[in-house]
């Protein structure tokens, strides 16, 4: 993480870390970018407590914006089918008992301060359960999914974190594969041992 933003000099300085600078604004001129930032701008309108017609609905009016239409209707298609199965991402939404989208967290932690926005969040409160879930535009083969996770390990331990110190729920993470269709789940122990790694910087 890079510090974005020093809130103080004093004795008490904190540094404000944001955690994904790849969705910042500027710089659009990157085509992986645009795409990444449609996908997440369409997603954020899917009200996933209403039928599958209504999220068909919200894809069919972001459509005409993405910068790149046939792989919108593939990774929609994908996404469909994931979700139509009896585990993963599907089930998730059908035990939620509340979901949030865009869910934006501030944590403080030592002399500093974590920002983040989850993508898609769910509670299931009888449980005190949360799970967690980053959507990845990355363009990968199908059998690169183990890098894709490595690659994002360090972001979703943080997520990780910050989400279970300030909720006190027990938190799943994982990422979710628009180019393959796939959901990568972490686990704990290697969520807990990656952020122990980042909390030696703080």
């Amino acid at each position: 993480f890079a510090p974005e933003e020093e809130l103080s000099r004093s004795p008490s300085v904190e540094e404000w870390i944001e955690l994904e600078p790849e969705l910042r604004p500027p710089r659009m001129d990157n085509p992986a970018k645009r795409y990444g930032v449609w996908w997440h701008d369409f997603a954020e309108q899917i009200d996933w407590r209403s039928e599958p017609k209504k999220w068909s609905e919200t894809f069919a009016r972001n459509l005409a914006a993405s910068p790149d239409v046939a792989r919108s209707k593939r990774e929609w298609q994908l996404l469909q089918s994931h979700i139509e199965s009896d585990d993963g991402l599907g089930r998730v939404l059908r035990e939620a008992d509340f979901l949030c989208q865009e869910m934006p967290f501030f944590w403080r932690v030592n002399s500093k301060c974590l920002e983040g926005i989850v993508d898609l969040a769910s509670l299931s409160q009888n449980a005190n359960r949360a799970f967690i879930l980053d959507w990845k535009t990355n363009r990968i083969a199908i059998d690169k999914i183990d890098i894709l996770r490595e690659l994002y390990r360090a972001q979703m331990a943080a997520y990780w974190q910050a989400i279970s110190n300030l909720t006190g729920a027990r938190v799943s993470a994982a990422i979710y594969s628009t180019a393959t269709g796939q959901l990568a789940m972490y686990d704990d122990d290697e969520l807990r041992q990656e952020w122990r790694r980042l909390s030696g910087n703080f």
